[in-house]
């Protein structure tokens, strides 16, 4: 088995600037299981990562007071019309790219992923070291989060905040993983998709 990237360098980024206007209130404090969609997001995300992001934009200040107690570095997005790109390079600013070996990206309307799966990207990086980017799969689906090395996050961060991140990105070499994790694939984007997120008693890692 191949050797796994150190925590050390590794960073995840939760992008949480949307206006969600199609669920009519802030995802980012959206409760499932007990706990906000982006305590989800940042908990699983520390079981791999030495460093965690989060870039905020709209009622900032709102998700700030909620989720306080979160050891994260806040950023703050104060364009968010751009779209999703200037978001991630928000979260970019000031990398030192020699320090970071790869980045997770998960948006904040994707809470139901597992924590399995992060491991299941990092060990098909480690597999092929020259893949840019890794995806997961479930049942031919592809989801998030998704895990960049440094020369794809570099590309992100150059690149006009007008262009889509799928855009930039698609002459790297991609790796798509075969995952068993349906929250891969679950856009939480609407009331209606809200409701019919499983509610287990407690979650699986």
């Amino acid at each position: 088995m191949a050797t796994q990237i150190a925590r050390a360098r590794l960073m995840g980024i939760v992008l949480a600037a949307g206006e969600s206007t199609r669920m009519g209130r802030d995802k980012a404090l959206l409760q499932w299981q007990g706990h906000s969609f982006l305590h989800h997001c940042v908990t699983k995300l520390e079981e791999v990562c030495g460093e965690i992001r989060v870039v905020l934009g709209h009622h900032a200040a709102t998700i700030l007071a909620g989720e306080s107690e979160l050891k994260v570095d806040w950023r703050r997005n104060h364009d968010i019309t751009r779209g999703r790109l200037s978001s991630l390079q928000v979260g970019l600013a000031e990398t030192e790219w020699d320090a970071w070996e790869c980045t997770f990206v998960v948006p904040v309307d994707h809470p139901a992923f597992q924590a399995k799966t992060l491991r299941e990207l990092l060990q098909r990086r480690a597999e092929a070291p020259r893949v840019d980017v890794v995806k997961p799969q479930y049942h031919g689906t592809s989801g998030h989060p998704v895990l960049y090395s440094a020369a794809a996050m570099a590309a992100l961060a150059a690149a006009s905040s007008r262009r889509k991140i799928s855009d930039v990105i698609q002459k790297l070499a991609t790796g798509l993983v075969a995952v068993e994790d349906p929250g891969i694939a679950m856009n939480i984007d609407t009331p209606e998709d809200l409701a019919a997120l499983p509610n287990p008693t407690r979650r699986t890692p």
